[in-house]
């Protein structure tokens, strides 16, 4: 974080005159007409954080009260409730000191760089308004000035989203596992006969838990801040973990999933959670895809220093699906569906480290992999066991 000046030096402003011309030589430029097209809020600022410039996108977010006045601070400008606390306005209350727009300016002093800020505003009934923005702030020269630039974005929706999917995830979890285990009460109280019904409860709670997990999972990726958990793992014991999942699952009712041993034994030092969702959703397209009778077979071998995780059904693509099946919503299988292949790749290559790709023709049918790098295991390390009795 950008060290903080001293208060007085925060509060320092430029005489209204020179703010003036300048805004004045600004406004004539091709560079003024270029920022008032672009879709964000941007501002230029001299070295005492004075707008010289605002384009349109400001002027839409910023309070119409202050528009027309002198050279003003940005949280002058949006009414911050702040703004106003300190000695010198903008930038000089002890709340100032946590404003991530503040240190973003100050910080472009040396470099650019991205905040986050929330700017506390009255709204038309007088109550308190929270305007959530990222801004990005960027020293640039503009004659013999240097001057700021920042662009905010307004993610008041995206930060509600977040929110609302926490409180969501949350829920919907523990509900599914009150589910699961009221089903293991119904165990022992119901008849043989019974007890198949209560298995199959189970088996659909378990999957209705991993569904939501793998959903919470990939929009944590999609932030950036999915959180990956290491362990030791052989390609075997992957391979049977999986299979196992699928054991009793409807998408094998009429089709054959089998196991190809690996060629040589292989061990990886990985998140197995994830590479199981990745290999599970690799054998659901592929069951899907498949028809009546067809075998879906999954196996693993060496390719070079890394593991390769494949999972082969008869069947090729089409052609539209070949060029388009990473997309975040393409899918074959109709609208609301397609976070299947580009969850697993997104996953894979930016957590995981992996390669994934596929394969499709004719004459082979369609292959799609995983390559994950290959590691020694340290002395000490978590392993992870197969399920007994896996395949």
């Amino acid at each position: 974080m950008h060290a903080r000046p001293d208060p007085s030096v925060l509060s320092q402003r430029a005489p209204v005159e020179e703010v003036l011309a300048l805004a004045e030589r600004f406004q004539d430029t091709f560079a003024a007409a270029t920022l008032d097209a672009l879709p964000w809020a941007v501002i230029l600022m001299n070295s005492h954080r004075q707008i010289v410039y605002r384009n349109k996108g400001f002027e839409r977010m910023a309070v119409s009260d202050h528009c027309g006045h002198g050279p003003v601070r940005p949280g002058e400008a949006l009414d911050c409730r702040h703004a106003n606390l300190g000695p010198g306005g903008c930038g000089t209350s002890e709340y100032c000191q946590y404003c991530g727009m503040l240190q973003a300016i100050l910080e472009a002093e040396m470099k650019s760089n991205v905040r986050e800020c929330r700017v506390l505003k009255a709204d038309a009934e007088g109550e308190d308004e929270a305007l959530d923005l990222r801004v990005t702030a960027c020293p640039i020269q503009f004659d013999d000035c240097k001057l700021t630039l920042l662009a905010a974005q307004d993610i008041s929706y995206e930060k509600r989203l977040e929110t609302m999917e926490r409180v969501f995830y949350h829920d919907i979890l523990n509900s599914a596992s009150n589910l699961d285990g009221l089903a293991q009460l119904l165990e022992g109280e119901v008849s043989p006969r019974g007890r198949e019904y209560v298995d199959l409860l189970r088996m659909s709670s378990l999957r209705i838990n991993e569904e939501i997990l793998a959903q919470r999972d990939l929009r944590a990726a999609e932030r950036g801040d999915l959180v990956i958990g290491e362990a030791v793992i052989t390609a075997d014991q992957a391979l049977a973990r999986t299979r196992a999942a699928f054991e009793g699952h409807e998408l094998t009712i009429d089709r054959k999933l089998a196991v190809q041993i690996c060629d040589q034994p292989m061990t990886l030092r990985t998140d197995a959670t994830l590479l199981g969702r990745i290999l599970g959703n690799m054998i659901k397209n592929a069951l899907e895809a498949s028809q009546p009778g067809e075998i879906v077979t999954m196996g693993c071998r060496r390719a070079g220093d890394a593991a390769e995780f494949f999972v082969h059904n008869p069947e090729e693509m089409e052609q539209e699906a070949k060029l388009q099946v990473f997309k975040r919503s393409y899918s074959t299988k109709g609208p609301g569906r397609g976070l299947g292949t580009y969850g697993m790749k997104l996953i894979a290559q930016r957590y995981l480290g992996g390669v994934v790709g596929f394969t499709s023709s004719a004459e082979a049918g369609t292959t799609f992999f995983i390559r994950l790098p290959l590691k020694e295991a340290p002395q000490g390390a978590a392993s992870c066991s197969a399920p007994e009795g896996s395949a």
